[in-house]
């Protein structure tokens, strides 16, 4: 069947189908791979982030429950201790 083309002509054909194999290989497995490597370091940056964003807000939860004691937001007239200190800091 193949004997009448040239062994030329049978080359390029060979490259030709090694190109298109290639090509397809790349599309279906090594794009999606690389997506996907790519995907997870982002994803695992964005949790280190999150981890940060996490300990940020405990410790301003725990500077507001100080601020908190301090202007005397739990005592019965918050107004009290508030007059207060505008009173200190007006002398």
């Amino acid at each position: 069947m193949f004997e009448n083309i040239p062994n030329k002509k049978k080359f390029y054909a060979v490259i030709l189908i090694a190109v298109i194999l290639g090509i397809t290989a790349y599309k279906r497995s090594f794009k999606t791979a690389i997506e996907t490597v790519s995907f997870y370091s982002e994803s695992k940056e964005n949790i280190a982030g999150t981890d940060q964003a996490h300990n940020e807000l405990l410790y301003l939860k725990d500077e507001l429950k100080t601020l908190d004691a301090v202007i005397g937001k739990k005592v019965k007239k918050p107004e009290i201790v508030q007059n207060e200190i505008l009173n200190f800091l007006s002398k």
